[in-house]
């Protein structure tokens, strides 16, 4: 959620200078953004697998990682026709939706196979809880900093020149690290009003830093 919302400011900071424009910035925050929805799965089936590997069993992983890049290449022709309508960006955003799709799709047949065929209980009903108490912290946040954006853009114009330009880099600086602070202050707070309890590590940094007041 966070790159959904942050990766145009991101690309601008990192990308935004030279012959790379404003509208190249644009053009690439999309399929970044369609990545991004997938990186939970992506992540998840790296550790998934590697649990499969752990019981000798490499050929259930094998087979679920082919049918999941068959999906992605059937998702991905059916939506690059619709997409392309609005833009050559558009049709690069669905090739990294469906790979999104896909991972997301196979981390979740990894996970209910090896619920069912190997581990037994894994408490699915508890992650199930903890997940969606991270994604409702995450929403808060994305919500505070489009909000916080849309204020930026009006104090800090990064987006109407196509080359942000020395000054430009600067106030494009600003404007990601505001966001950043915005983003993780409302998401730890929210998180510790759910009772998030994974975030005690965060928690111990933050007092070392004099910063427990967040």
């Amino acid at each position: 959620i966070g790159l959904l919302v942050m990766g145009l400011p991101i690309i601008q900071v990192l990308f935004e200078h030279g012959r790379f424009s404003l509208n190249d910035a644009r053009a690439t925050a999309i399929p970044l953004g369609g990545f991004a929805i997938g990186l939970a799965g992506l992540a998840s089936v790296e550790i998934l697998t590697r649990s499969f590997y752990a019981f000798r069993d490499s050929r259930m992983p094998v087979i679920i990682s082919v049918g999941q890049f068959m999906f992605k290449i059937m998702l991905s022709l059916v939506l690059i026709d619709i997409a392309s309508f609005w833009g050559p960006q558009w049709g690069m955003g669905t090739l990294a939706f469906s790979t999104s799709i896909a991972a997301l799709l196979e981390a979740g047949i990894l996970l209910w196979l090896l619920q069912q065929q190997r581990v037994g209980d894994m408490q699915l009903p508890k992650l199930g809880n903890f997940v969606g108490r991270v994604l409702l912290a995450s929403l808060a946040m994305g919500v505070c900093v489009f909000a916080l954006r849309g204020l930026l853009d009006v104090i800090l114009v990064t987006t109407t020149e196509q080359s942000l330009g020395l000054g430009g880099t600067l106030l494009a600086i600003i404007k990601l690290l505001l966001e950043v602070f915005v983003g993780l202050f409302v998401y730890i707070r929210v998180a510790r009003r759910l009772g998030i309890d994974e975030l005690g590590p965060v928690k111990r940094v933050l007092d070392r830093l004099k910063l427990s007041w967040i």
